[in-house]
């Protein structure tokens, strides 16, 4: 996929899950872009997007070391901290995606207020002074997952790097980058003379380098940001290096009378030539500056980057909105194999892990529907056979047995027959007579017998009664009584 030709008819390009607008700043390694994250499920993000120049990308050194040195930043949490979101290389391109933040840096706004002879107040710079320290502290004792110290250092501080929100809100950016650079063999000369100026003495000869490199590098922005003038401002680099090594560093008062002496003795400390001479970790300076100098707070601070560069700012807040309207309703492209293959190499951070792969597509509901109608359907065919099969057994029939008297005339089964007879059951058909308290009175066949059917749940099948046997004709039990002088019935013991 090229990126140079837009997928869709706004003025972007798509890089994976992304989509990369407009540029809203440029400098000698890469060029800043507003882009939105545009998710499944209508999700989106207005993102930050650092396109890296051609030179970088093509360097297989250089991308390892980036990759590698995004993956340690993407662990530095902090309210004064950028947060490195995501990672992404293809097509020999390097993409560096950020949290967006509405603000200048801190480069951009003391050149306007120096052009406008307006420097920030000391209790400004104080502010964005603290910011800047608490920012690097937080990077500084950053852990892995073990809890391993990951021993991050910036190695790239500079007014470029610390981007100043409308918020009154400064926060550190580019962590990992300034390694990948300076240990690039491919860096073209005249790239990195811009940053020398704010190098350590120990960084410049490639000595060992730790978190009190850093406390150096954010002395000479604050020695700047009070002086309203550059440090080390010479006219090549070997000037510059010699400057850093072996010059004496003025106070800033000297340029600006009103700056309290506290403020210069903090400064000057973490300006010493050795490591050990300086502060022992940056929310040390931090304190410090505290102490001499008290922090105008972010509200003032807001109100400065508006009265700075409200018209830039206000143009860029304009831009943005324009972006976020034509996506607010777009349906996101899907991610080919590709794309997932490039987001998965380029050491996208476990919060930002692709929202493609965590959103189950809805099912189709078709064939589901489909398929609930035909259990439905089993379902009640079921129940029907069943309710029928319970209403026909409910009701049993009981063939008659053999003749009785009104009082032995009941429900209860016939007595059993002696073990010596074998019975003969009756048929359904056979005409016994019954008594009717007359001798003379035949007997009618019992009537069918219905058991009540239980109430609740379904009826239980009652048996049939076992069939009454039949006296055995050679007994002459028809009738199975004589009739004595009294009147009364004689019951014939052998017909029992």
């Amino acid at each position: 996929m090229s990126f140079s030709r837009p997928e869709i008819d706004d003025g972007s390009t798509r890089v994976g899950r992304y989509r990369i607008y407009g540029e809203i700043a440029a400098g000698g390694m890469a060029t800043l872009h507003i882009g939105r994250l545009l998710g499944p499920a209508g999700f989106s993000r207005t993102v930050a997007i650092k396109r890296l120049h051609p030179q970088f990308a093509k360097d297989p050194e250089f991308v390892a070391m980036l990759l590698d040195e995004a993956r340690l930043a993407a662990r530095i949490v902090h309210p004064n901290v950028v947060s490195t979101l995501d990672v992404v290389a293809k097509e020999n391109e390097l993409f560096l995606v950020m949290d967006y933040v509405a603000g200048e840096s801190m480069a951009q706004l003391l050149r306007k207020s120096w052009a406008a002879k307006t420097p920030p107040s000391p209790a400004i710079v104080a502010s964005l002074a603290t910011d800047l320290l608490l920012g690097l502290h937080a990077a500084h004792q950053a852990k892995s997952d073990g809890g391993r110290p990951l021993n991050i250092v910036h190695r790239d501080v500079s007014p470029q790097n610390l981007l100043v929100g409308v918020d009154g809100v400064g926060r550190v950016v580019d962590f990992g980058v300034a390694k990948a650079m300076i240990r690039s063999t491919s860096t073209r000369d005249g790239k990195v003379k811009g940053k020398l100026a704010y190098m350590s003495p120990e960084q410049i000869q490639a000595g060992p380098v730790d978190h009190r490199s850093d406390i150096f590098s954010a002395g000479v922005v604050i020695w700047e940001a009070l002086a309203g003038k550059r440090l080390f401002s010479r006219p090549d680099p070997g000037a510059i290096i010699a400057a850093i090594l072996t010059d004496h560093i003025p106070p800033p008062s000297e340029f600006a009378p009103n700056l309290p002496g506290a403020l210069d003795a903090v400064v000057l400390k973490a300006l010493s030539k050795h490591p050990d001479e300086r502060y022992g970790s940056a929310s040390e300076m931090a304190e410090a500056v505290a102490e001499a100098q008290s922090p105008a707070g972010a509200v003032r601070v807001g109100q400065w980057v508006k009265a700075v560069a409200g018209e830039t700012l206000s143009r860029r807040a304009q831009h943005v909105a324009d972006v976020e309207s034509q996506t607010s309703n777009a349906i996101p492209l899907p991610l080919d194999h590709d794309d997932l293959e490039a987001t998965r190499q380029s050491g996208a951070t476990d919060h930002t892990a692709s929202i493609a792969g965590l959103v189950t597509p809805a099912p189709r509901r078709g064939p589901l529907l489909l398929g609930i109608a035909a259990l439905l359907l089993i379902a009640t065919s079921v129940a029907g056979w069943a309710l029928w099969r319970s209403t026909r057994d409910s009701t049993v029939t009981i063939v008659a047995g053999p003749p009785a008297t009104a009082s032995t005339a009941s429900l209860a089964s016939p007595p059993e027959p002696p073990a010596t007879e074998a019975p003969t059951p009756a048929t359904a058909t056979a005409q016994e007579p019954t008594s009717t308290g007359s001798a003379d009175t035949p007997a009618v066949p019992a009537p069918l017998v219905q058991r009540p059917r239980p109430s609740g749940g379904r009826p239980k099948p009652t048996p049939a009664a076992a069939p009454a046997p039949t006296p055995a004709p050679s007994k002459n039990c028809n009738p199975p009584y004589t009739i004595d002088s009294q009147g009364e019935k004689v019951f014939k013991p052998e017909c029992f």
